[in-house]
């Protein structure tokens, strides 16, 4: 009768404990969902390291999924956290997909682009709540600094393209009755100094049809300074303009 109360008693506290995991106070879930993603993440890393076939990536992608996946329609107090587990949730969804490109030749950009996507939500998570693992700490140090990584570049272009929507435009006038030169004023607001900036100008006329495109360069454009690019626009048939961002190099 003992025994018998005793594995009673056992049931009982690994019951109200598999309860307070999955449900915190209030009917709010952001312990829970910490809980779960630092348990996830774990069980995760210990398939993920043994091997880098398919059926591991597979496995480990399913594991942390099947640790997460509820909480996307649960109640969060915190309404950052919860959009931040969105993101980390689709991400692994992303990766998920991914995985039926093994073999293909576009595999590594797929994954790659939701790996960025995943440790960027998980930067996000780790500042509103701190992520604790129980091991591989090392494993996790990675992700953020690839998520940190991530998340600056990100924000360096959001700042690049304010300031390229910031760009002046202005006519050059000249005897050439094909073409002509455009002005096209930067400044440089983004606090970073540059080896080179390049953009796409696209030029269109009055139905929005693009009729030239010119790609220009910023070289050693440095922090807020203004610098003057000017190319040459092969029609003077165009009235609206878009400037997008091609490639650039931060000076080290």
């Amino acid at each position: 009768m003992k025994k018998i109360f005793t594995l009673f008693l056992s049931l009982l506290t690994i019951s109200l404990f598999l309860v307070a995991c999955g449900k915190s106070d209030n009917g709010y879930y952001d312990d829970a969902f910490m809980n779960s993603l630092e348990k996830g993440l774990v069980a995760r890393w210990k398939i993920s390291d043994k091997d880098e076939s398919k059926e591991s990536y597979t496995k480990s992608v399913q594991t942390e999924l099947d640790s997460v996946e509820e909480y996307q329609d649960k109640k969060f107090k915190n309404t950052q956290l919860k959009a931040a587990a969105l993101d980390y949730i689709n991400a692994l969804k992303e990766q998920k997909s991914a995985l039926k490109y093994w073999s293909a030749n576009d595999f590594d950009e797929k994954w790659s682009a939701a790996y960025d996507k995943r440790t960027a939500a998980l930067v996000a998570i780790n500042k509103i709540h701190k992520i604790k693992v129980s091991e591989k700490q090392d494993n996790l140090s990675d992700l953020l600094g690839n998520g940190k990584s991530v998340t600056e570049k990100e924000n360096l272009e959001k700042k690049i393209n304010s300031m390229i929507s910031k760009a002046k435009v202005e006519r050059v006038a000249g005897d050439d009755s094909e073409g002509e030169y455009v002005n096209i004023l930067l400044n440089n607001t983004t606090g970073k100094d540059f080896d080179f900036l390049t953009v796409t100008v696209k030029f269109k006329d009055k139905d929005g049809v693009v009729v030239d495109s010119q790609v220009v360069t910023a070289e050693g454009f440095a922090k807020d300074e203004t610098t003057r690019l000017k190319p040459y626009v092969e029609t003077k048939d165009w009235e609206t303009y878009q400037i997008l961002l091609n490639s650039y190099e931060l000076k080290k």
